[in-house]
C-alpha cells in the first residue's frame, strides 16, 4: 500500500513539474517578447485560475459584508482551533456518520438481500460507532 502511495506522488510530482517547465518556457518567450506556445490543458488552467481570481475578488469586494457580525463568524468557522470551527466539524462529522449508516443499510438489505432484522441490528452497532467517531474525530 505504501509502495502504491508513493508511486501516486510521484506521478503527481512529475504532473506538476511538467506543468512548471512549460510554464516557465512561457514566461522566457514572453520576456523575449514571443508569442508563447500555449497547449489546451495550459490555457484551460489559466482560464480556470483567472475565473477564480474574478469570483474570489467579486466576494472580496463586497463592502456590506465587511467588519460585520457574519463576517467575524465566517472568519471563526474557517480558523482552525477556534469553539465554531470545532461544533461545526462535529456537526459535520455527525451527519456523514449517520449518512454512512444509512448507505450501509441500503447496501446490506438491497444488494446483499440480508434479512432487514439483521441488516438492522448491525446497522445501530456500526451506526453508533460511526456516528460518535466521526462526529469526535480530530482528524475531520
Amino acid at each position: 500500500m505504501a509502495f502504491c502511495r508513493l508511486v501516486l506522488f510521484a506521478s503527481k510530482l512529475n504532473k506538476v513539474a511538467k506543468k512548471l517547465r512549460t510554464e516557465k518556457e512561457a514566461a522566457v518567450a514572453i520576456s523575449r517578447r514571443e508569442k508563447p506556445k500555449y497547449g489546451w490543458r495550459l490555457r484551460l488552467a489559466h482560464v480556470w485560475i483567472n475565473f477564480k481570481k474574478r469570483i474570489r475578488n467579486c466576494f472580496i469586494n463586497l463592502y456590506f459584508l465587511r467588519n460585520t457580525a457574519f463576517d467575524r463568524f465566517l472568519f471563526r468557522l474557517r480558523k482552525y482551533g477556534s469553539f465554531e470551527n470545532y461544533i461545526f466539524k462535529s456537526i459535520l462529522g455527525f451527519i456523514g456518520g449517520y449518512v454512512l449508516t444509512y448507505l450501509l443499510f441500503m447496501f446490506l438489505a438491497v444488494q446483499l438481500n440480508v434479512r432487514l432484522s439483521v441488516a438492522t441490528l448491525i446497522c445501530c452497532v456500526l451506526g453508533c460507532i460511526l456516528t460518535i467517531g466521526l462526529a469526535f474525530s480530530q482528524k475531520i
